[in-house]
C-alpha cells in the first residue's frame, strides 16, 4: 500500500468525528485487535514510562486501564453490538479484544 493510498483509505473512514458510528470496519488493523488505538496508547506510555524510569507513571497505567476498560470499552462494545448485531458478533469471537484475549 502506498503511502497516498493509505491517506485515501484513513480520510474515507465510515465514521465522523462527533457522529454516530456508519459501518462496522474489520480490516486493516482491526483484524488483529478490536481496539487498537487503547493498545497502541497503553503500549507507548509503558515506553515512555520504562525509558524515563517514570515508576509512578507505570503504576497509574494499570488502574487507568481497568477504568478505560470499564468505563469506555465495555460501553463502546454494547453500542456497536446493538448498531450491528450478528455481523458484530461474529468479529468479536475472532478478533481479541486487546492483543490477547
Amino acid at each position: 500500500m502506498t503511502p497516498c493510498s493509505a491517506a485515501t483509505k484513513m480520510a474515507v473512514r465510515p465514521t465522523t468525528m462527533f457522529g454516530a458510528t456508519t459501518a462496522l470496519v474489520t480490516d486493516g488493523i482491526f483484524r488483529r485487535t478490536r481496539n487498537p488505538l487503547y493498545v497502541g496508547v497503553s503500549v507507548a506510555l509503558c515506553g515512555i514510562a520504562l525509558i524515563f524510569a517514570l515508576d509512578w507513571m507505570l503504576v497509574l497505567i494499570v488502574p487507568s486501564c481497568v477504568i478505560l476498560h470499564f468505563a469506555v470499552v465495555r460501553r463502546e462494545e454494547s453500542y456497536l453490538e446493538g448498531k450491528f448485531g450478528e455481523a458484530y458478533r461474529r468479529y468479536k469471537e475472532r478478533v481479541p479484544r486487546y492483543l490477547l484475549d
